[in-house]
């Protein structure tokens, strides 16, 4: 039986290519968008879309390509990183921690209180009555 439809993109080269990026001390990405043009500079012209990446990322395409345990373990690693980078600087940072703060609050969403603050807040006021009875 044949395979059906278009080859993966997570092929060896591509993890290479993903591992190279990520590895970079101090190798900040803000974007998914950021890091596949990393990954495709890296590349020398083979080329995979943000969106393409973004399904491999969620787990829709890909899971059974060969490569797909290497990627995820890349993607973690490199989020890992970013956090710890991030956490170093705003601890080292006397006078501008704030913007590491805020990077960390957008980019994760364990920093983000506010989020979860909004969340709970609009749970509580959205409309829903419940009664109570005290038994005695």
């Amino acid at each position: 039986m044949s395979k059906v439809g278009r080859p993966t993109k997570l092929t060896k080269e591509f993890i290479e290519a993903l591992e190279k990026v990520v590895k970079q001390p101090n190798f900040y990405i803000y974007t998914d968008a950021e890091l596949v043009d990393m990954v495709n500079e890296e590349m020398n012209g083979e080329v995979i879309s943000t969106r393409a990446f973004e399904a491999y990322k969620a787990g829709d395409r890909g899971t059974n390509s060969e490569y797909y345990v290497e990627f995820v373990r890349l993607i973690k690693k490199h989020l890992r990183m970013a956090k710890n980078n991030l956490v170093k600087r705003l601890s080292e940072d006397e006078k501008s921690w704030q913007r590491f703060a805020w990077l960390l609050e957008r980019k994760f969403e364990d920093f983000n209180k506010l989020d979860k603050t909004k969340n709970d807040n609009d749970n509580k006021h959205s409309g829903e009555v419940t009664i109570t009875r005290k038994v005695i």
